[in-house]
């Protein structure tokens, strides 16, 4: 048998053959096996990325509440800096005010 090549194909065909079952049987248990596997990686990727979204939740609350550190310190800051120079005016003007007054 010269120049002929011998194709093998796995489909429904050979579960058929092999198996015993009919057409139908063999499309339906294709059909079963195609949901179940669906529903696993459906279930893998719903897992994988509430873990992702947890994750990325947690990260954003630890920036939101250093951000909110660091705003209050800055007010603080801001605040005393405010106190001290309007201390310093206040001392200014009252310097000036016995100067002139002399």
């Amino acid at each position: 048998m010269h120049g002929t090549t011998v194709t093998s194909t796995v489909g429904p065909g050979l579960l058929t053959q092999s198996f015993g079952l009919s057409q139908s049987s063999t499309t339906a248990a294709v059909a079963v096996g195609v949901v179940i596997g669906g529903s696993i990686l459906l279930a893998i990727w719903l897992a994988t990325r509430r873990r992702v979204a947890g994750r990325l939740l947690g990260e954003a609350s630890s920036k939101a509440e250093e951000l909110s550190r660091d705003a209050a310190r800055n007010a603080e800051t801001l605040l005393k800096e405010a106190k001290i120079e309007a201390r310093e005016e206040h001392l200014c003007a009252r310097q000036e005010f016995e100067d002139e007054s002399r």
